[in-house]
């Protein structure tokens, strides 16, 4: 089947010599330019299945004790070789090592001035060693140290939407897609400067989709040891690095691909969701063969991108030492009767789960007792059944590892 990646060029405003100042002064204005990046070339969409494409796979059990109950992983991270789990109650954080030991937990769940009310969004600050926790229901971030000792709280009456904690004590929100809740000198950029008392700076590239869209961002943003961050615009075929001074192409997605439309300009300043409404014009774009960028792993190794089209998921697994992108048909069709799932089938259900994280070259998925049920009696083969057997009937989920075949291997 052939198909293609969408390929977008935005351009923000006519700019002189390709840079771009944004809004700020002094030391908080950052020069952008439209230029450069590194072109991702996307040509073929894979005919072999993800789970053919495996090339290694091991499970990380996470110790279950009282303290350590996971409910469902709804995000993860990696840093100093440990686990940073952000529970599915949205309650809690659980710190596990690599081979899956409990270290500590995060529960401060309270309206106290050190208590978060529900955690919205968990990012790593990889420069200074900590976790940063977003809680819009009490305006605050809390900050903790890499063992999830509270250090700070800092007061944030604008935070509606993800934020990343960046270089010189300072923090960025992701403003893009939910603009209609902030102040309007806001809403027209998807970045936000902010120092370390709450208060905004300047504001950083221009926004192209003006309209609402209720799509959560904390996964289009990959934070890097030297503080500064990869982020990707809603339904942007480019990634762009954040720095201090600067912000710039650090990929784009070229496509060559037939049979897939790219959003016009256009399009983007037309395109809105708001959740449930099936009269909304993504909608439209779903029905179409767009192809509709979404969130990104990064590592210094390998680049993963999300990509919708007409409501199936697509990934693209970039490998940054070979210059080379295969893409997946991730799409897990519905599922018959238990009796009648095949071993392909349950697999599926388990491996085309967009990743968690990377670490490298490893992706990280998570497998639960729905997963095993799924699979059931069935024999899933010698590479696999390892995983499976590993999780028991009262255990939390388990995290299951991958690499994938390099792209210049032979079948």
């Amino acid at each position: 089947m052939e198909n293609s990646i969408f390929k977008k060029e935005f351009v923000y405003i006519a700019i002189l010599g390709g840079w771009l100042w944004g809004c700020g002064s002094g030391n908080d204005r950052a020069a952008f330019s439209e230029q450069g990046g590194k072109e991702i070339i996307l040509e073929n969409i894979s005919t072999v299945p993800l789970r053919e494409r495996i090339d290694s796979v091991w499970c990380v059990p996470l110790e279950t004790t009282d303290s350590s109950l996971v409910s469902s992983v709804a995000s993860l991270q990696i840093m100093d070789d440990r686990f940073y789990m952000l529970d599915g109650t949205y309650a809690s954080i659980l710190i596990f090592d690599k081979q899956g030991r409990y270290i500590n937990g995060i529960y401060g769940q309270g309206k106290g001035p050190k208590e978060y009310i529900r955690i919205c969004d968990m990012q790593l600050d990889r420069l200074n060693r900590q976790i940063v926790v977003s809680d819009q229901f009490s305006k605050k971030l809390l900050i903790y140290d890499r063992d999830g000792r509270w250090v700070k709280t800092v007061p944030f009456r604008d935070c509606w939407a993800p934020v990343v904690p960046f270089m010189q004590d300072r923090y960025v929100q992701i403003n893009d897609g939910r603009e209609m809740y902030l102040p309007e000198d806001m809403q027209k950029w998807n970045l936000t400067l902010f120092d370390d008392r709450g208060e905004p700076l300047a504001n950083w590239l221009p926004d192209q989709t003006p309209n609402r869209i209720d799509f959560v961002t904390h996964r289009n943003v990959c934070t890097f040891d030297n503080g500064e961050f990869c982020y990707a615009p809603l339904f942007s075929s480019t990634i762009y690095r954040i720095g201090l001074d600067s912000i710039v192409p650090a990929y784009r997605l070229i496509n060559r691909l037939e049979g897939i439309k790219s959003l016009s300009e256009n399009d983007l300043q037309r395109i809105e969701y708001i959740l449930e409404d099936k009269q909304c014009s993504y909608v439209d774009y779903q029905r179409q063969p767009y192809f509709l960028p979404g969130a990104i792993l990064n590592s210094p190794q390998m680049l993963c991108v999300f990509v919708d089209v007409q409501d199936s998921p697509y990934y693209i697994f970039y490998d940054k030492e070979l210059d080379r992108a295969e893409i997946f048909d991730c799409n897990r069709s519905p599922l018959p009767d238990l009796k009648h799932i095949t071993v392909d089938q349950a697999l599926d259900n388990l491996l085309c789960a967009y990743p968690l994280c990377i670490d490298g070259r490893t992706f990280y998925v998570e497998l639960n007792h729905v997963h095993k049920i799924l699979m059931g009696d069935k024999d899933p083969g010698p590479k696999f059944a390892p995983v499976y057997d590993a999780l028991g009937e009262n255990d939390n989920p388990i995290l299951v590892a991958y690499t994938l075949k390099r792209p210049d291997c032979n079948e």
